[in-house]
């Protein structure tokens, strides 16, 4: 006849305790991943783009156009770098751009 060795109490108790710290574990790593995630999510959803004018004709030009200049502005209010922004610009008129428009950041 074949005995089984049970164990006693103490440790039948310590291993279900130990599963159960496992289990938990892993369910606060699952929930710390999700939140990280969230919040990367948020940050770059809260990258805004604004836009002054800094010379703004008041008649056309001899030619018949007009020169205007506007200072876009990228905010990041998050912790995570900005490494590549495109901003679409779309205006009710035809415009072009002139060759004096440049592009400056910081970092």
């Amino acid at each position: 006849m074949l005995l089984i060795q049970w164990g006693d109490a103490a440790t039948w108790v310590s291993g279900v305790a130990t599963a159960v710290a496992v289990t938990f574990a892993g369910i606060q790593l699952q929930s710390f991943r999700r939140d990280a995630k969230h919040q990367e999510r948020v940050e770059l959803d809260g990258v805004a783009v604004s836009w002054r004018a800094r010379e703004v004709p008041t008649k056309p030009d001899p030619d018949g156009t007009s020169t205007a200049l506007y200072t876009f502005t990228v905010h990041n209010p998050g912790r995570l770098p900005i490494t590549d922004v495109e901003v679409n610009i779309t205006v009710p008129c035809a415009l072009t751009r002139s060759a004096s428009s440049r592009l400056t950041g910081s970092r």
